[in-house]
């Protein structure tokens, strides 16, 4: 159990708009001179006059807007950090999805400390959870919008990136915004698809957390009950038609919740499932979301069998009967079968295919590069690792 006198961190310095069409209340947020408008690609091409009438309505030039296309590499928080400097910008409005959002992070960062990104490329040659050295100077005002649902990347103390192909956690202070604009104008154009996706992320991170989390109590307990109540009724209904503005809002919410005071320091940066998923995506080129939705069944099954290294089997029989009531009673009782059945009926974790080669590698590389930060991962050998990775294979082929 943790002391009674243990310091919990909770870095809370954001100011959240939240609601429909509150973007317009930037102007008053955001300062007005030297700011650099930073955009999804993708983002600006399927909402070019959201995008230039943001441009307008902050007053920023057009020779002042950065267009970023995913996903976020080292390189471009690099040359974002350099344009910048080289404009003299004293302010950034980010808006996009993680990637975007996450290397917006890094940049500013380094520009007021030039041993980040360098600390970032050395280290991640060796850890996929990279720690930041202690906040330096003041930073440039940054408010950051985001486009998706499901990362919480706008509030959250840590951003991804990508290095030479990899994919790793950078951990520290100063990482979150100034501001963030939680508004559902900016996620209207979210495919239905995309919109499940974004809330099985959510989920599957609320759950993972309250399995693993040695310290839960009851308050980490009411609220992922709370969270897990109101997105898996979301993402039921967010597949057939998506969700209209007000329900892509309350997805937000319970998405960012899971970073706010209640949960300070019952969040681990990275859990054993997301550090082997990270590794399979690398091997074979998934989307990291869809590895995890394939992988997940198999490692709860490892906790319910006794895996107690991996988490509670008292608490992960617990959240899965929250997950269960909210969704269908047609899923199993079991919490692998169970989640697995959730994850068909969303049409997530499909296709999941890896040779014997690859789950041997990204069982080594899991160890390799995250089991000094991952205590779950702790002590196991690569063939145990990879033992999870293919009966993961084996039960996407049989389903």
């Amino acid at each position: 159990m943790r002391r009674a006198n243990e310091v919990v961190l909770w870095e809370c310095g954001t100011r959240v708009y939240a609601g429909e069409d509150v973007w317009r209340a930037m102007s008053g947020a955001a300062p007005r001179s030297r700011t650099m408008l930073v955009v999804s690609a993708g983002f600006a091409a399927a909402n070019f006059q959201l995008v230039e009438t943001l441009r307008i309505h902050l007053g920023i030039d057009a020779d002042w807007v950065w267009l970023v296309q995913a996903p976020g590499t080292v390189e471009k928080a690099e040359e974002l950090a350099r344009s910048l400097d080289r404009v003299g910008a004293e302010g950034v409005v980010a808006v996009g999805g993680s990637s975007v959002l996450d290397l917006t992070k890094l940049a500013c960062r380094h520009l007021a400390d030039e041993r980040i990104l360098p600390a970032v490329r050395a280290r991640g040659a060796r850890r996929g959870m990279i720690k930041l050295p202690a906040e330096s100077s003041v930073q440039l005002h940054r408010t950051f919008v985001p486009t998706t649902i499901g990362t919480a990347a706008a509030v959250r103390p840590f951003a991804s990136i990508v290095l030479r192909g990899h994919r790793r956690l950078v951990d520290g202070p100063g990482l979150v915004p100034d501001i963030a604009v939680v508004d559902s104008t900016f996620t209207g154009s979210l495919p239905p698809q995309s919109i499940v996706e974004g809330i099985s992320a959510s989920v599957m991170r609320a759950a993972d957390w309250y399995v693993a989390d040695e310290n839960a109590n009851a308050l980490t307990e009411a609220e992922t009950q709370t969270v897990v109540g109101l997105l898996v009724p979301l993402g039921m209904r967010a597949g057939k038609d998506g969700l209209p503005a007000r329900d892509r809002l309350l997805a937000s919410y319970a998405d960012m919740a899971q970073f706010g005071l209640p949960f300070a320091g019952h969040q681990p940066v990275v859990t054993a499932s997301e550090a082997v998923a990270a590794e399979v995506a690398f091997e074979t080129g998934a989307h990291p979301g869809g590895v995890l939705a394939a992988l997940l069944p198999t490692m709860w099954q490892a906790v319910d069998d006794g895996d107690g290294r991996l988490g509670s089997r008292v608490r992960l029989r617990r959240v899965w009967d929250w997950i269960r009531a909210a969704g269908s009673p047609g899923w199993p009782e079991e919490p692998g079968p169970g989640v697995a059945a959730m994850f068909r009926s969303w049409k997530l974790g499909s296709g999941l295919e890896c040779d014997a080669a690859a789950v041997s590698a990204a069982g080594v590389r899991a160890l390799r590069f995250w089991e000094a930060d991952v205590p779950a991962l702790a002590g196991r050998s690569a063939p145990e690792v990879a033992r999870w990775v293919r009966d993961a294979v084996l039960a996407e082929v049989r389903n």
